[in-house]
């Protein structure tokens, strides 16, 4: 936790600071979202859909324990769990709010961390391939670092995957049954869709162009995706980890992108979410 605030803090003057020297550049790219206000309303759009298929994954994975939940209520649910991994350390929030209402609060929450898991999985698998496509098309990410990086990224999943599998307890191993290969399928696909939304979101804000013509600037935003899910980010201080990432890869008008995102699609939900817990 204290790393992530250190990088968070570090991140967000690291962005200020390029803010302040390239401020022509963040207001051009304001007047032409000012004059291009469709994007803003396909960003809303598209975090409404990012919602809606966020529940339908979580009732798929918690399926066994959901059978008397609406799919409104299991939205509701969502919202509150954004809520709360914005107001968290480590975004640890997230699992406690999905499954605040369950019967078997220890199952759901073994059920969550492996839908994280999932979803972590196929967002370094992206990752992985915004490197190769960024390695071809002569980007400015350099190049002689792909291995590293990779290798990296290798080490760290195996070092995850040892741990976990040594202090695996019986009840985590029930939990493994109910995941058949047509739920993993279900699951997984999913997680592409989404992935495949919050991409196009920022695709979206970066180019304010709804004509995907940049592969580079793809590739720079699978690459993005993948670094912020691997740096350690808690609470709102995930914002100055994002805008700082984006800014390196992106420039500012990037950093700014992934801010906005980061607002409409956490903040916006976030703050249902926190109304219903409220109220």
């Amino acid at each position: 936790m204290v790393l992530s605030i250190l990088l968070g803090i570090v991140g967000l003057l690291y962005f200020l600071w390029h803010g302040y020297n390239e401020w022509n550049s963040i207001r051009q790219g304001f007047n032409l979202l000012y004059n291009n206000i469709w994007i803003a309303v396909a960003e809303l759009f598209l975090m409404i859909i990012n919602v809606i298929l966020e529940t339908w994954r979580w009732r798929i994975i918690d399926n066994s324990r959901l059978h008397s939940t609406s799919f409104l209520s299991s939205l509701f649910t969502i919202t509150e769990s954004i809520a709360m991994s914005s107001a968290t350390p480590v975004g640890i929030g997230e699992h406690i709010g999905k499954i605040r209402k369950s019967i078997d609060k220890k199952g759901s929450a073994i059920s969550s961390v492996l839908g994280s898991v999932i979803q972590t999985g196929v967002i370094i698998f992206m990752g992985l391939i915004g490197i190769a496509i960024c390695s071809n098309t002569n980007s400015y990410l350099i190049n002689y670092n792909t291995l590293f990086i990779e290798v990296f990224i290798l080490i760290i999943i195996f070092i995850t995957a040892f741990l976990f599998s040594r202090y695996i307890s019986k009840k985590v191993k029930d939990i493994f049954k109910e995941w058949t290969l047509s739920k993993l399928i279900k699951v997984t696909s999913i997680n592409i869709l989404r992935y495949l939304v919050f991409a196009y979101q920022m695709y979206l804000m970066v180019t304010l162009n709804f004509i995907p013509s940049y592969i580079n600037i793809v590739g720079l935003i699978m690459v993005y995706y993948m670094i912020i899910t691997i740096v350690p980010s808690s609470g709102i201080v995930d914002m100055g980890i994002r805008g700082s990432v984006a800014t390196s890869l992106l420039g500012i008008w990037g950093g700014v992108a992934a801010i906005m995102i980061w607002i409409i699609n956490r903040v916006v939900p976030g703050i249902v979410g926190a109304l219903r817990l409220i109220l």
